[in-house]
């Protein structure tokens, strides 16, 4: 059975910051953050529910001021038991339709303007002269995640669930058309819920090289070096083969093991790889690594230590990459990005076990069940015309199918040809 845990985004945010040494007196939670270190707390450390650590922005800092606030990672042994076991890079549209249809989660980072603020039922169809914030959403698939589908002139538009509440978009909903998406986008991840770690067996720090896991057209590559003693896991390389080529999208190790020599050890496996596969082969190098210049001084020694060139990024979403080569004096130039807000807080929540197909939107909800008297069978009357359903004020139907906390419903109206099914909202409908 598939459990879902709703996960405290504010824990990842203040855990990737204490990671990096910041201290909590010293945090900002308006200067958001990247993705990526999201993920990384995630598989590393993991993450904790609400009960586990019950803080919003206001009780933090009542906390922090009072001294009563325990760091982040006095939680770490509650946040083990849901870690995360892969992510991936996601390139573009496409891309993104065959992380939803593998079941995994896709988080994107926009840059963003004023249009953002009102777009008339969340749709996201515009170009922008200015690009004044940055902006995190998360996607699911309609047909899983979305009780009231967006129907629009972009019928493939990709629908996503927004931070700022039910009053925007289409009760806090958004649908993106493919050109935005690939315009405006300069980080985006699928959480992969259909990807599992091998299991382990012995004692001591071993590396664990991943024999090669397919789903749905994508080819998924990882090696980690863990502590099976302590269940720790210390470093990750995590990579995909797409278009005839091998690409690691993050090699990773935990500050307290760095300078031991298990990125080398991960770069080797990966390069070998590349070699005994005859592909080519691509470091993606993420921007939260080079977002300050001692960063890049330290991801520049690093990739010259293992003999891999640095380039300049083709792509917007990375801030270059490196490939067997000759090693260069300078990182190349690149466009950082800011960081995106709300980047945790829309976090997708762990799920333990088999992928759960209908989860709940991660975005509190004021609506429940019990407000609405429908059920599956009731009988119900259409209170407004919706055009693009085919309904009218007045037509009389059956519901034949209730969404998670009475959010919507689909309902089954009688016709001349065929009977035909419409997806409705509670303020739509009336008993009959």
């Amino acid at each position: 059975m598939s459990i879902r845990i709703k996960i405290n985004g504010l824990w990842g945010l203040m855990r990737a910051a204490e990671m990096a040494g910041i201290n909590p007196k010293d945090f900002d939670f308006d200067a958001g953050g990247w993705i990526l270190s999201c993920l990384r707390i995630q598989r590393g450390w993991g993450a904790v529910t609400d009960q586990v650590f019950p803080f919003d922005e206001k009780a933090i800092e009542e906390a922090i001021n009072t001294d009563q606030f325990l760091l982040p990672s006095a939680f770490d042994v509650n946040a083990k038991s849901n870690r995360l076991d892969f992510y991936s890079r996601v390139w573009d549209p496409d891309d993104c339709r065959l992380a939803l249809e593998r079941r995994a989660t896709v988080q994107a980072s926009f840059y963003i303007s004023e249009k953002w603020r009102n777009p008339p039922e969340g749709k996201i169809d515009f170009q922008q002269s200015e690009r004044n914030h940055a902006h995190s959403v998360v996607f699911y698939s309609p047909s899983a995640h979305h009780p009231f589908p967006i129907r629009w002139k972009y019928s493939e538009a990709l629908s996503f669930i927004n931070s700022w509440g039910e009053k925007w978009g289409n009760c806090g909903w958004g649908a993106m058309t493919d050109e935005f998406f690939i315009n405006e986008m300069y980080e985006a991840w699928s959480y992969e819920s259909q990807i599992s770690i091998p299991k382990l067996f012995g004692s001591g720090i071993q590396t664990v090289q991943w024999d090669a896991q397919l789903s749905m057209e994508r080819v998924f590559l990882a090696c980690d070096i863990i502590d099976v003693d302590t269940d720790n896991r210390i470093a990750w390389g995590l990579g995909t083969i797409r278009r005839g080529e091998i690409h690691i999208d993050d090699v990773f190790v935990k500050p307290e093991f760095r300078g031991r020599g298990f990125g080398r050890e991960i770069v080797t496996h990966f390069k070998k790889l590349s070699e005994e596969q005859q592909l080519p082969i691509r470091f993606w190098i993420p921007f939260s690594d080079v977002d300050t210049f001692e960063k890049r001084e330290v991801v520049l020694g690093f990739m010259n230590e293992n003999g891999l060139r640095i380039e300049k990024s083709p792509v917007d979403w990375a801030a270059g990459f490196a490939h067997p080569g000759q090693p260069i004096d300078l990182f190349p130039d690149f466009k950082l990005p800011p960081r995106a807000t709300y980047v945790f807080a829309d976090a997708p929540p762990v799920t333990r076990g088999e992928h759960v197909n209908n989860i709940e939107s991660s975005c509190s909800s004021t609506l429940s069940s019990s407000a609405f008297p429908f059920e599956e069978l009731s009988l119900v009357r259409m209170a407004v015309d919706i055009p693009e359903e085919y309904v009218k004020i007045g037509d009389v139907g059956t519901i034949v199918h209730v969404y998670p906390n009475g959010k919507g419903f689909e309902v089954e109206f009688p016709s001349d040809d065929s009977p035909k099914v419409a997806t409705v909202r509670p303020n739509q409908i009336h008993p009959a």
